[in-house]
């Protein structure tokens, strides 16, 4: 499965829940989680990268990394914390 394959239209089009991560202060907001559980998107942004789609697939995580704005990579987790330092590893901590 490539890069693509994983951001379809699908994805591109859940409605967005207008909560984030954030490497500034390390924070998920409070009902993230929840609303990715329920079918929505989210964001996650960094000084280096950005997640304009983080979303739930079946029980991962997963983000869409950007990088000067082209798709980098596709990065999952298990939890929104674990997700949050595995991209934060790759692309930095700021």
């Amino acid at each position: 499965m490539t890069m693509s394959d994983l951001l379809t239209d699908e994805i591109r089009a859940l409605p967005r829940s207008g909560k984030s991560m954030s490497n500034f202060d390390r924070a998920i907001d409070p009902g993230m989680e929840e609303d990715l559980r329920n079918g929505m998107a989210a964001s996650y942004y960094g000084r280096n990268f950005c997640c304009d789609y983080v979303w739930l697939d079946g029980d991962q995580f997963r983000a869409a990394v950007f990088v000067y704005g082209a798709l980098s990579s596709v990065e999952s987790a298990p939890t929104l914390e674990e997700l949050m330092t595995e991209v934060s590893e790759r692309y930095g901590y700021e």
